[in-house]
């Protein structure tokens, strides 16, 4: 392939050599002549968005049937962060994730579960020692008996609604 004398050279000094392996390379240069790289792959660019599909230039993501998570971090998003701001005090207090290693732990924290109900359904809505509401106490407590049932049994927490 012959280039005129401008363009044999790069900027580098280095004699450029045209890339022979590309297909679409060689077409290009058969129909246009030598061409830059740069030129070739703007080239390439351009005819490829004149064949654009429309429905996907839209953008399409095949999520149906997937857990909706915003749903979680939407609007409950408050009451997340009252949870972690209940972990937090007991990583705090404690440590973090001490909480798994409590002697007859699931028990312990069904017990913890009703009494902080048992003090919002009484009128009292934030615990003395921590601060925080009760609420957010007793869903950290459910999360940890969860967690610990979701060990003796994963199959049931973990399997998918049967299409049946």
């Amino acid at each position: 392939m012959m280039y005129d004398d401008d363009r044999m050279w790069n900027t580098f000094g280095r004699r450029r050599t045209p890339d022979f392996s590309n297909q679409d390379f060689r077409e290009m240069e058969w129909k246009t002549g030598p061409m830059e790289y740069n030129e070739y792959i703007k080239e390439l660019n351009d005819s490829k968005e004149s064949s654009v599909d429309p429905v996907k230039s839209k953008g399409l993501k095949h999520d149906q049937g997937k857990l909706l998570f915003e749903c979680l971090m939407g609007e409950l998003a408050p009451v997340l962060k009252g949870v972690v701001r209940v972990l937090t005090y007991g990583a705090q207090k404690y440590s973090r994730s001490s909480w798994k290693n409590v002697p007859n732990a699931q028990q312990r924290y069904t017990d913890a579960f009703y009494r902080h109900m048992n003090e919002y359904h009484s009128g009292s809505h934030v615990d003395d020692e921590s601060g925080l509401p009760h609420l957010f106490h007793a869903l950290c407590n459910l999360m940890f008996i969860t967690w610990f049932e979701i060990q003796k049994t994963p199959y049931i927490f973990t399997r998918e609604k049967s299409s049946d």
